[in-house]
């Protein structure tokens, strides 16, 4: 067998470049003077040293072609940011997923203290109370207008009065945000 690079005995072990370097680290596989390892004796070597009931299940190692922008060189594994916490995340990404979650949620915070935004709920509920007092406001106008109405014969003046009532109840709510 050939002599290999560390990235690519992990390749041909199916297994990840930290655990070759940890391996090499700890003895259990050498590499010659020029950093490069003897396949054949390296598998005799990973196979008598390894305790397969200790083994993790490794996932396949995907090696890049060309550089990625923003960090990574050819041959180096590539790797998929989690974005999401799912089973199996390395702890460098779930404790990078936990840092960003931190800072959205102090964000929000920050954002909230600002007066920047509010809660849902006391939108709701103060949406309810305006509509509410428009609703009995309209309501009234036929007890407050009654008498004035009944006493007059004139349709026009009937609609005009009427039309009065209601937009001083709307042009109220419209200028003030509340209705008088």
């Amino acid at each position: 067998m050939p002599l290999m690079g560390i990235v690519d005995y992990a390749t041909h072990r199916n297994c990840a470049v930290n655990a070759v370097v940890e391996a090499i680290a700890a003895g259990r596989i050498s590499v010659n003077e020029s950093n490069l390892i003897d396949v054949a004796v390296a598998d005799q070597d990973w196979d008598g040293s390894t305790f397969a009931s200790l083994a993790r299940p490794s996932t396949p190692v995907e090696i890049r072609s060309t550089p990625v922008v923003g960090g990574g060189s050819p041959g180096e594994p590539a790797k998929k940011k989690a974005t999401v916490a799912v089973p199996g995340i390395t702890f460098a990404d779930a404790r990078a997923l936990r840092e960003v979650y931190d800072a959205q949620k102090r964000e929000l915070d920050l954002a909230i203290k600002r007066g920047e935004l509010v809660r849902v709920v006391d939108v709701q509920r103060q949406a309810f109370g305006l509509y509410r007092a428009i609703r009995d406001t309209v309501f009234a106008v036929p007890a407050r207008v009654a008498a004035q109405l009944a006493a007059e014969t004139d349709e026009a003046v009937v609609r005009d009065v009427l039309e009065a009532e209601l937009a001083a109840i709307f042009d109220s709510f419209a200028e003030k945000g509340k209705v008088a």
